[in-house]
C-alpha cells in the first residue's frame, strides 16, 4: 500500500515565501508577485518579484525559493 503524503497547496507556499521574504530583506515589502512557481516532486520552486521600502524610496527587486512540499521548509534561497 502507497503512503501518501499530503503536500502544501499554492496558497500556502505564497505567505510563506511573503513571511520569510519580510525577514530575510529585513525591510517593508510591497507589491509581492509571485512570476514562476512550480512543484517537481517534493520541492516548489518559486520566483518572486517586489518591492522595498530603502531610505530613499523604493527598490525593486526579485527572489528565488525552493521549498520542501510536505513542511514548508525554506531549503533555498536567493535574492537580488
Amino acid at each position: 500500500m502507497e503512503n501518501k503524503t499530503e503536500k502544501l497547496k499554492f496558497a500556502d507556499i505564497k505567505n510563506i515565501v511573503a513571511e520569510h521574504l519580510k525577514t530575510a530583506v529585513n525591510s517593508e515589502i510591497e507589491g509581492l508577485e509571485i512570476s514562476a512557481a512550480v512543484q517537481k516532486e517534493n520541492i516548489w520552486r518559486v520566483l518572486v518579484e517586489f518591492e522595498k521600502k530603502t531610505k530613499t524610496g523604493r527598490e525593486y527587486s526579485f527572489a528565488m525559493f525552493a521549498i520542501d512540499a510536505t513542511n514548508g521548509e525554506v531549503k533555498g534561497f536567493t535574492s537580488a
